[in-house]
């Protein structure tokens, strides 16, 4: 729900591989059951801790399995996942909605619709230490009120001051007095927790702020949610503020003419590039097909290079209103990241979380399997000591691409074999099989084995070692195992580090009499090579099939006893996943395989 000024490093770890599939983490909370019910809301402290809040009871298990630990709407975990119990309980009347992270000493915000923490009166708006304690130099006074009964703060920015002590804290919501005064729906506080009045935004009518975003480089604050004036000012639902809280005027698509998204706006996000990512409820903006997903110039006209078109439908969670983008995070390339209530964009279907390009059309690189089973309320970046940075997913779910966990989850870049493993071989040698392999893991600790199996399917263990035992050079490595048998036996190498471990693809090597081939390079651009080794010459086919099964390519080759390299090259097509088929001249199949064509 809350948008992120800046997003550096994350498109680094997800350009690993031509298509990337964020799998769920299950070294998170030793992938053990996170929270029940649903979290709203989760932010991350700068030592990667986990803060989160919903209408979770329990936390590790639920009730009545007895290994769960009680909560009372939230927590904080550690960054593995793992509860922190250092952090105190919390006691509220009413629940949480947003939660934000003062940079400047990481105590915590929280807004929603509570009325008493921990005993003590906070209308809606609270700040806790960081141990989870309610902080008594914050005071709300009688915080936020309406007439209605549907009173709520729903979202939180911080503006940080070169001096902290000068920061300002935005709230945003369903209300029309802070304290005692008449504010309408958007206040500004001091760091006390007292009301700005030098700050005085007029978002009357009853509107509601859903989210908000704080511009740091123009002093701005945008506001998105289901409100119709602002200074009196005909405009709807989506608006940008002046450092003084008054209408931007100059922010529209007209001389007098102002966006007017179709329904209501529910999340922000503010690229570093100033241009204005918004999501909810909408499939139009200015009778302009945005289903779900805008982006605005920095004028505050609408971007035709970012077309979503008819964008999000569908909806998996009951109690809402509809299909809504409800969280978004924008990657180092434009790309975006949307998250919330559907189960497809522009016709495909995606389960309540997409990747989309810089242009607004579906971004084939990144995939999410069969996504979340239930509406993600909110995601976030955990960056890593090491510097990988994971997404935290929280909402109404319990399952992740078919798999239990929990409400809350961590996505992390699947490993695969070509981020790992650059190259593996292996061969006969009059002493020997001789494994080698090249890898992108150059860190020292990571643990290597090599295994060794006569069918294929069963592997034992004959050697394991750190990675800097099997040789010198970075990234290449060998190792020679000595009982090479008669018969054929295959080898896989296993790499095992802190992000997690992969499986080498397996080679085979034959003993007397047999003959074997194998494929190289995998993913393959212009050249494929054929090794071979036959006790007798042969005549032999290699095929070449595209990812929907069709031939695309055919070569035939004479293969001589012993052992030899044969090349091709490879025809000019898409990007894709293909399939290797060789037979020799009696039609028997000898190999096949996948092959990763990366143009």
């Amino acid at each position: 729900m809350k948008a992120f000024y800046l997003l550096l490093a994350i498109i680094l770890s997800w350009q690993l591989a031509a298509s990337q599939a964020l799998q769920r983490d299950k070294t998170f909370n030793n992938n053990d059951t996170t929270a029940n019910a649903s979290t709203r809301c989760v932010a991350v402290q700068a030592d990667g801790r986990i803060v989160y809040f919903g209408d979770n009871t329990f936390y590790n298990g639920q009730w009545p399995d007895g290994k769960g630990i009680p909560i009372n709407y939230g927590g904080r975990l550690n960054a593995d996942g793992t509860y922190d119990a250092s952090f105190s309980p919390i006691s509220l009347d009413g629940r949480i909605d947003d939660v934000e992270i003062q940079p400047f000493d990481q105590k915590i915000l929280i807004a929603g619709s509570f009325t008493m923490v921990n005993g003590q009166p906070r209308g809606g708006v609270a700040r806790l230490n960081t141990d989870g304690t309610l902080d008594p130099t914050f005071n709300t006074g009688i915080g936020i009120k309406n007439s209605r009964a549907t009173t709520r703060a729903w979202c939180l920015e911080v503006k940080e001051a070169t001096d902290p002590a000068k920061s300002k804290i935005f709230i945003g919501g369903d209300f029309q007095e802070y304290d005692g005064v008449t504010t309408g729906s958007v206040v500004r506080l001091n760091l006390d927790g007292s009301l700005d009045k030098t700050y005085k935004p007029k978002v009357v009518d009853y509107g509601v702020v859903y989210d908000m975003v704080y511009d740091k480089a123009n002093d701005f604050l945008y506001i998105g949610g289901e409100f119709y004036t602002v200074d009196d000012v005909d405009i709807c639902r989506l608006a940008r503020l002046k450092p003084d809280g008054k209408l931007d005027l100059t922010y529209r698509i007209g001389p007098t003419t102002y966006n007017r998204p179709h329904s209501s706006v529910t999340s922000l996000f503010l690229n570093a590039d100033g241009k204005l990512l918004a999501g909810g409820y909408f499939d139009k903006v200015n009778n302009i097909h945005r289903g779900g997903l805008a982006r605005f110039n920095l004028d505050g006209t609408l971007d035709m290079n970012f077309n979503t078109g008819v964008g999000f439908q569908g909806g998996t969670t009951t109690g809402t209103s509809g299909t809504e983008v409800r969280s978004i995070l924008v990657l180092g390339n434009g790309s975006v990241i949307a998250a919330g209530n559907f189960t497809s964009f522009n016709g495909l279907p995606c389960g309540n979380v997409v990747k989309i390009d810089a242009n607004g059309s579906v971004d084939p690189s990144t995939t999410f399997g069969a996504g979340f089973n239930g509406m993600v309320w909110d995601i976030r970046i955990q960056r890593q000591l090491s510097g990988v940075e994971k997404v935290i997913g929280g909402g109404g779910f319990g399952y992740y691409d078919l798999e239990y966990q929990g409400a809350i989850v961590r996505l992390v870049p699947e490993i695969t074999l070509s981020d790992v493993f650059l190259r593996i071989d292996a061969r006969a040698e009059k002493e020997g099989a001789l494994i080698t392999w090249k890898t992108n893991v150059l860190h020292p600790s990571a643990e290597i084995s090599v295994e060794r199996s006569t069918d294929g399917k069963q592997f034992t263990v004959i050697r394991t070692a750190n990675l800097g035992s099997f040789g010198k050079t970075a990234g290449d490595y060998s190792y020679k195992d000595p009982a090479l048998p008669a018969a054929v036996v295959y080898y896989r190498v296993h790499i095992r580090d802190t992000e997690g471990s992969v499986y080498s693809n397996i080679e085979r090597v034959g003993g007397i009499g047999s003959s074997l081939v194998s494929i190289f390079p995998n993913p393959v651009n212009t050249t494929l090579s054929l090794r071979s080794t036959f006790s007798k010459a042969t005549n032999c086919n290699l095929e070449l099939y595209d990812a929907a099964g069709a031939l695309v390519k055919s070569w035939k080759v004479r293969i001589n006893n012993g052992m030899q390299v044969n090349q091709f090259t490879m025809p000019d097509m898409a990007r894709q996943q293909c399939f290797i088929r060789v037979r020799d001249e009696a039609g028997n199949i000898l190999l096949v395989s996948k092959l990763s064509y990366v143009k």
